[in-house]
């Protein structure tokens, strides 16, 4: 299922039939403009609501690119120290949040991937898809506005329980699917190179902590689908161009079946993953 709207995000608010009452033109200012008021808001976050999705979201995502780059003394105390900021977010964009997912931006916030170093995983009690239970710097894709249609069948179970703090509800309900082929050393080799230097990248994956080269382990490798954009029609290749965002999960050690944790994030095409997939819960 997915969810497509030509201006803005039709994201996990519309998805479950609250109705959104942003109607707000984007603002003349300049984002670097933005993200001065936006730091020196004495009314926090009084910058962000005045703007419309896109500038929300680059605030957003600023900000905790930003914060990822702070030192802390203890690293652990990443979830904890941005708790009041997030809080305060999410009570004043009127939507519930998680870890630093906002359910109004629910796909668009999970789309980080280590920022120029690796990240390494400090925090178990935080679930592997939100950046907070990492040490390191992170940033997220640059994914465009227009033309973006979401995979609404990726569910926030925590969203949607009664008790988001009871044991497991801290995970994503989603399809996982394999690659369409097992790749050659080469062919991995250049995913994992990819292109993601370019702006206009389409395949390419970034693996969190350490690179995923043994066998066995890329064949246990799934992908869980965000949302794709695109979609021209390619003469030479003879297949639609969609630009599959990704997640990238194996299998968590010690989990059942069918859990799974989060190991790194990429871009792919239409032909690389398979056409059937598997129910996966991302811890």
């Amino acid at each position: 299922m997915w969810a497509r709207h030509p201006v803005r995000d039709l994201c996990q608010t519309e998805e479950v039939g609250v109705p959104s009452s942003r109607t707000r033109e984007d603002r003349a200012l300049p984002l670097h403009s933005q993200t001065s008021q936006f730091l020196s808001d004495s009314h926090f976050p009084a910058v962000v609501l005045s703007q419309y999705d896109k500038n929300r979201v680059y605030l957003l995502h600023w900000l905790f690119e930003k914060f990822s780059r702070c030192g802390l003394s203890t690293p652990t105390d990443r979830s904890v120290a941005i708790s009041g900021l997030e809080q305060r977010l999410g009570k004043s964009l009127g939507t519930r949040w998680r870890y630093g997912v906002f359910m109004n931006y629910f796909h668009r916030c999970l789309v980080w991937q280590p920022g120029g170093q690796r990240v390494k995983r400090i925090d178990p009690s935080v679930p592997s898809w939100s950046w907070m239970a990492y040490a390191g710097e992170i940033t997220f894709m640059r994914i465009p506005f227009e033309g973006v249609s979401w995979n609404l069948d990726v569910r926030a179970l925590f969203f949607e329980s009664a008790e988001p703090d009871a044991l497991g509800a801290d995970r994503l309900e989603a399809q996982g699917r394999a690659l369409r082929s097992n790749p050659t050393d080469e062919e991995w080799g250049q995913l994992m190179a990819g292109e993601r230097e370019r702006e206009d990248a389409e395949r390419w994956l970034r693996f969190d902590e350490v690179d995923v080269t043994d066998r066995l382990d890329i064949e246990r490798l799934r992908y869980v689908v965000l949302g794709k954009s695109g979609g021209d029609w390619d003469s030479d290749l003879d297949e639609c161009t969609y630009c599959y965002y990704v997640l990238v999960v194996r299998p968590l050690e010690g989990g059942s079946d069918k859990e799974y944790e989060r190991v790194g994030a990429g871009s792919l095409r239409m032909r690389d993953l398979s056409s059937e997939f598997e129910r996966v819960y991302v811890l």
